[in-house]
């Protein structure tokens, strides 16, 4: 930890001897030549662009100059250009240098071939209208706020080169105070330290299966984030990870997690629910600030259970899911009308060998989520209910309904919406066949035909 620790402090010094592997244009002490609006300098592996004269606002970035393949913008090439508001890389480019497009306000996209594979310190800092940014495929290295104050990039998709162990990043967006949604791509296994911080307005970040390590303040400060999902292959969440995400209200974290550092959610001050759904998590000194209002939610026995109960913070303990994804069954009733759903094939087989007929699979669900869906029981009509809201579970139960804790989980990512439908033909409240859902819109609009009334959408299945 104390190298990482470390880590943090070299970042702003990150310079081009980390990136000898990749031509990196430094023209100090080299010629300078001119090819049309272009200057610059060779090298043994070609050449890179040193300056602009033009003034084209739509820049074309030569794959040559002379016979020389270009393969990398140097320092301040295009730097203080106020007139580009796009440009156009060749392939071969591998390298942007240190301040490379700084200041250049009016630049609105760009768009990086596979082979760029490092983005140098402050390249595109201040860049204040740039919104439309593809980083290509081939980037491992985003140096030191290389895309700082670019506060009209409103989304950014990392792709998964960034994200492997070799990968290198310090503070690329800080600044960037309209960033609302990162989405990693799969295929990585590692979110860099410092990757996110200070991004105020991130709200929503799309953690793919693949991603083992969450390093050293990756998301610290990111403080309209208001719920995140750590997906299973995650096995080490680092220090401060999400340190000041002070709107952060959900966590889950998936079963096969093994460490949570010290200080990961401190300043998390909205966190109210933690769900951790494994049985063997490591909670390194404090993960969490002292609170009276946290709750965290585990199965029984678990190691979530001990450290809440050690640090004198509430338990509820839930069903234990041992893989990612739920097959969820659906089944009627002939006597009763009623619709009945489960994940749990030994109550699914049960129910077909008392005569309920089986549907099949009506949809999967997740095997976590930071939404549970509640189930809920009338004894006196056998209706079952379920529901995403406390508050009408909490009502029906004090309406004599049993509460039978959480039957399954609403895919956060909100990919296929289970619509719930009300028969008010039903006698009495929530009697047998007075709710159904479905997936299916030809059977919802089917039943709305017939009188039913449509509720919108109850939740979400994968």
């Amino acid at each position: 930890m104390k190298k990482k620790l470390l880590s943090v402090f070299m970042a702003a010094a990150l310079s081009i001897s980390l990136f000898s592997a990749v031509p990196i244009v430094s023209h100090a002490d080299r010629p300078e030549y001119t090819s049309g609006d272009f200057t610059y300098s060779i090298f043994d592996w070609g050449c890179g662009i040193t300056g602009y004269k033009g003034s084209d606002s739509d820049v074309v970035i030569p794959s040559e100059l002379d016979g020389y393949p270009v393969s990398g913008i140097g320092d301040d090439a295009f730097s203080g250009n106020t007139n580009i508001t796009k440009v156009t890389f060749p392939e071969g480019i591998q390298s942007i240098g240190n301040d490379a497009f700084k200041g250049c306000v009016s630049l609105k996209e760009i768009k990086l071939p596979n082979s760029v594979e490092i983005i140098c310190g402050e390249s595109f800092k201040d860049c204040s209208n740039l919104s439309n940014v593809d980083l290509g495929n081939g980037v491992t290295t985003l140096a030191y706020s290389c895309f700082s104050n670019c506060d009209s990039l409103t989304s950014i998709n990392i792709p998964a080169s960034m994200t492997t162990t070799d990968s290198e990043a310090g503070h690329p967006f800080s600044g960037c105070d309209a960033l609302k949604t990162a989405t990693f791509e799969s295929g990585g296994v590692t979110i860099p330290m410092t990757f996110f911080e200070g991004c105020s307005a991130l709200q929503k970040i799309i953690i793919p299966e693949g991603i083992q390590t969450i390093e050293l303040r990756a998301f610290a400060d990111c403080t309209s984030l208001e719920d995140i999902t750590i997906p299973n292959s995650v096995q080490t969440i680092e220090c401060e990870s999400f340190k000041n995400c002070s709107s952060l209200k959900k966590i889950a974290v998936a079963w096969k997690v093994k460490e949570i550092s010290t200080g990961a959610f401190w300043g998390c001050s909205s966190l109210t629910d933690f769900y951790d759904f494994g049985m063997e998590t490591g909670y390194e000194g404090q993960p969490f600030d002292k609170s009276t209002t946290l709750t965290i939610h585990g199965p029984e026995g678990s190691n979530a259970q001990k450290y809440a109960n050690s640090n004198n913070i509430n338990f509820v303990p839930i069903p234990f899911f041992d893989n990612t994804e739920k097959p969820m069954y659906r089944l009627y009733n002939e006597n009763s009308g009623e619709h009945f759903f489960t994940s749990d094939y030994e109550e699914q087989h049960n129910l077909v060998s008392l005569g309920w007929a089986d549907e099949g699979t009506a949809w999967t669900a997740p095997a976590f989520s930071t939404t549970p869906v509640y189930r809920v029981y009338n004894p006196n009509s056998g209706e079952h209910h379920y529901t995403v809201n406390v508050s009408e579970r909490d009502n029906l139960v004090s309406l004599g309904w049993n509460d039978e804790g959480i039957g399954w989980y609403s895919d956060d990512d909100q990919v296929t919406p289970l619509y719930r439908l009300y028969n008010p033909n039903a006698t009495g409240q929530y009697e047998a066949g007075g709710h159904h859902y479905t997936t299916d819109v030809n059977e919802k609009n089917t039943l709305i035909e017939a009188g039913w009334r449509d509720e919108d959408i109850g939740w979400y299945g994968i």
